[in-house]
């Protein structure tokens, strides 16, 4: 899941035409956000496990190494699911962002 919305977020960037230098994408994924230090492995390895068979999500782990590529992406790793502090904790502001949209969304298409 965190795959697909990382490679959403930036499809969306690119089709809306947003000017960046440089993308920064946040994730509590570490899966995600280490694709880009075992970019060179998983293609070496034809993104096949040691035994052989298809990573899981092949096509969108080559979709996201083609956009990590041609674009200045850059991903960070936020931890997920900490408790309120003083500090900003991205992970939760994106929670609560996307508990609310979901919300809105739902209560739309059911009016």
């Amino acid at each position: 899941m965190e795959l697909v919305a990382v490679i959403k977020a930036i499809d969306h960037v690119l089709i809306e035409s947003i000017a960046f230098d440089r993308l920064v994408i946040y994730s509590d994924s570490q899966y995600v956000v280490n694709i880009k230090s075992r970019l060179t492995r998983l293609k070496e390895k034809d993104f096949l496990t040691k035994a052989g068979r298809s990573i899981p999500n092949q096509t969108e782990v080559r979709h996201l190494i083609r956009l990590l590529e041609k674009y200045p992406i850059d991903l960070i790793k936020v931890a997920a699911h900490q408790k309120q502090t003083q500090n900003q904790n991205y992970n939760r502001e994106v929670d609560k962002l996307v508990r609310r949209l979901l919300r809105e969304y739902i209560r739309k298409i059911k009016l």
